[in-house]
């Protein structure tokens, strides 16, 4: 099948690893980034909330496993589903991901939040952090999210196109995750 080739391609491969925590940052700083982010700060939707995502497609060899843990390769462009309530198109202003501690490089980030990790990797497939500030502070630059969410019409789903950037060298691999501001 498909799949079994697909994994059969990846294996030896070098990739990214998105994991499906969901970090929720706070209100207020949710609220001024997406106002921000807006053309002239204005005309955002409020009552916005994005849930969850998975793996739509990929133009490099991808895989979700048995946990929900999103793999992807490096330099790949690919189509994230995302679920929530009332999303609209602005709404991809809401998504933002961010580098979880011990992502296979030797630095640890202080004050990541090990639940956060733990949860990624025991495979419980989304976290919601006790601390949201101290986890979605810092946005990862590594990937770069597209400008225009494809919202259903019911607004409960939407695609949105996410661009993986190259390892450094000394990486074989990272862990991010999701980062959607609680209402």
């Amino acid at each position: 099948s498909r799949e079994t080739n697909m994994a059969t391609e990846w294996s030896g491969q070098q990739g990214y690893i998105l994991t499906v925590v969901i970090c929720l940052w706070s209100a207020v700083s949710g609220r001024t980034e997406t106002a921000a982010a807006a053309p002239g700060g204005s005309g955002v939707r409020t009552g916005s909330q994005v849930l969850g995502m998975r793996l739509e497609r990929s133009d490099k060899p991808s895989s979700t496993n048995d946990d929900g843990v999103i793999q992807v390769t490096e330099e790949s462009t690919v189509q994230l589903r995302f679920y929530g309530v009332q999303l609209h198109s602005g709404a991809w202003t809401q998504i933002r991901f961010t580098e979880l501690a011990d992502g296979g490089g030797d630095e640890e980030e202080e004050g990541e939040p090990r639940e956060a990790v733990a949860a990624a990797r025991a495979g419980s497939g989304m976290a919601v952090v006790d601390s949201p500030d101290r986890t979605c502070v810092d946005f990862t630059k590594d990937i770069s999210i597209g400008h225009f969410l494809n919202v259903s019409s019911r607004g409960t789903s939407g695609l949105l196109s996410v661009h993986v950037k190259p390892l450094r060298k000394s990486e074989p691999w990272k862990e991010y995750a999701l980062c959607t501001p609680s209402e």
